[in-house]
Formats: C-alpha cells, structure tokens, sequence
C-alpha cells in the first residue's frame, strides 16, 4: 500500500506534521520597500568622492546605484562624476555656501541631478593580538612519542565605518544621514599553509559591503524566503498515476521548471478538483513567478478543503506569507509610482 494511503488512515494533524517533517522546500523571493522612502523622491542623484577613500569605494556606489533595479527598472538616474568635471568644483559643492537653503536652482541646473550624496570614509583599524596555540608532535622512530610544541599564532581584526550623507541639491537639506561599521577577524599561525589574505583585500571588501548596505536604506530590496512544497494528499485518494505526477510535478517545482510542473498540477486538479496537494502547489508556483493574488487564490481554496488550516504548518504558513508579500509589493510599487513621476 502507498505512503499516502496509509496517512489517511491517520488523523489529519497527524498526518500533516509527518508530511511537514519531511517536505522539500523551494526558495522564494520577497520585495521590500526602501526603509528610507524620501530618498526615492530625488530620480537623479550625483556621487561625489568620499573623504578619505583609499581603495575608491566612491567607484563602487555609484555602479551600485546604476544598477539598482526593481522589476527590470532602475530606481536611479546617476549623473556620472566625469561630466560633472569642467562644470564646478566638486570639493567647493560640498562647501555649505554652495548646497544651502537657497531658492535658485543653479547647482541643481549646474549638476543636472536632483540630489548629491557625500561621505566620509573613517580611519580602517587594523588590530593584532599575538597569541600562541599547542599543538602535538611526534618524536623517535615511527612516532615513538608525542610532545606538545608551542606554535605562535596571530589574531588579526581589521573595522571600518563610513557615514554617508544625501542631500537635496535645490534646498540644501538633509534628506537621509547613516552611519555604516563592518568588520572581519583572520587568525593564522606559523605551521599553517596559508597566510594572511592581504589586508587591502579585507578594507575593500568591508568597504564595498558598507557602501551596498547603504545602496540598500534608500531603495526597495529583495530578499529570500523558504516555502515548503506539499509533497502528499491528505484529503481525498488519488490513483497510482496521479500519485506519480504529483512527484514528478515535485520534482519539477525543486528544479524551477514551472511550466512542467504548472501543467501537472492543473491536469490532476481538473480530474480531482478538491486535491489539496494540487491547490497547494499551484499557490506555490503561483507565488514563484509572482502572481500573488493567484498564490493566495490557491491557498484559499486549500482552507476550504482541510478541517483546520491552522493544523497545517505550510498552509498557515503560506497564508501568512503571502499576505505579507502582498502588503511589502504594494506599499514599493506605491514608492516606485512615486518616484517616476518625478
């Protein structure tokens, strides 16, 4: 007898909790509104060079900035530092005299960017800690004995901070300020086989971390999400062969082929129309290509067809994450709206 068949003859939370234990998951992905949603009020925005930037993380935001993109649209236009040479003094621009609260619009109309963005890349500290570790040896013929020897060992600690500042060019005032540390710790000793890696590697990728966590305060972002994928159907009873499409359709949902898998789950939900296992995992495929509202359409047929949708951890759980999902997109696409009829 099937798996399957044998789980209906449990009580459902039973039988849920076994299913849950062992499912497969599939990754998805969310969309969150920019955490600082004025700075999506400026289209165009300028980087000039920060303070102190040894390995030119200035370079680096600006690409980052360029190729921040929602739904295939990019958040901001970046006016590239090289036209702005000939036009004015970038140092003078971050003069207070320059970008103030005045009422003409001539470094804006200079610049051609609604906002600028300055920083200042604070002093990199690099920390050495000496410190010795014991480690055994063999001594005489064939390892007769062991001692223990003393290896010297180094901990290495390298931080930096950065603090960023965006800046409305027309009015002189301070759209968002942030403050950014990052660090990393190496150890290494004498009988190791490698050194360490060179510490302008370490600056600059902390470095580069900092300037895309800023990227990240002043635009929607993406994120990561597991869902689990209804590998049994605890409702009703399904034939052999439908029993194997629902793997195959498993199988294809863990490999993202969703066109297969979508085409398996609507055959075996037109020949069962209360399948669960079918409901679910159109939700999921729903949800994978991001058609929310079908998602949750699915899911809530899923509630109709269960006694208790709370005793099913997936549902509830997608039920709760779509929501979710739904809220986020819709309060981003309201910013993004905002931000093209600029």
């Amino acid at each position: 007898m099937r798996l399957k068949s044998l789980l209906k003859l449990s009580v459902l939370a039973g039988a849920v909790m076994l299913i849950t234990g062992c499912s497969q998951t599939v990754t998805l992905t969310g969309l969150k509104p920019a955490p600082t949603p004025k700075a999506l009020e400026y289209g165009t925005v300028a980087v000039l060079p920060l303070k102190n930037d040894a390995v030119n993380m200035t370079a680096h935001l600006e690409t980052l900035l360029q190729n921040k993109t929602v739904n295939g649209k990019n958040v901001f236009k970046v006016v590239s530092r090289d036209n702005l040479k000939g036009l004015l003094d970038e140092q003078a621009l971050q003069n207070s005299n320059l970008v103030s609260k005045r009422k003409d619009k001539t470094v804006e109309e200079l610049i051609g960017a609604d906002a600028i963005i300055t920083g200042v890349v604070d002093d990199t500290i690099v920390r050495d800690t000496h410190y010795y570790k014991i480690k055994q040896e063999c001594r005489g013929d064939n390892c007769k004995y062991l001692v223990d020897v003393r290896v010297s060992c180094v901990k290495r600690a390298i931080s930096t901070n950065a603090s960023f500042k965006m800046t409305d060019v027309r009015t002189g005032e301070v759209v968002t300020s942030k403050n950014f540390f990052d660090s990393e710790t190496r150890r290494v000793c004498q009988d190791d086989s490698y050194g360490f890696l060179q510490t302008e590697s370490i600056i600059y990728k902390l470095q580069k971390n900092i300037a895309k966590r800023f990227v990240n305060s002043i635009t929607p972002n993406t994120y990561k999400m597991r869902a689990v994928i209804a590998e049994d159907e605890p409702v009703i009873d399904l034939t052999s062969k439908q029993e194997d499409m629902v793997e195959q359709g498993v199988s294809a949902i863990k490999h993202r082929i969703l066109s297969k898998a979508d085409t398996i789950f609507k055959t075996i939900l037109d020949q069962q129309p209360k399948s669960y296992v079918a409901n679910y995992n159109l939700g999921i495929i729903a949800e994978m290509r991001g058609n929310y509202s079908d998602a949750r359409e699915f899911y809530l047929r899923c509630t109709h067809l269960v006694e208790d949708f709370d005793d099913v951890p997936e549902l509830s759980d997608s039920l709760n994450r779509i929501k979710n999902v739904m809220q986020e997109q819709k309060a981003t696409m309201k910013q993004m709206k905002a931000l093209q009829s600029k």
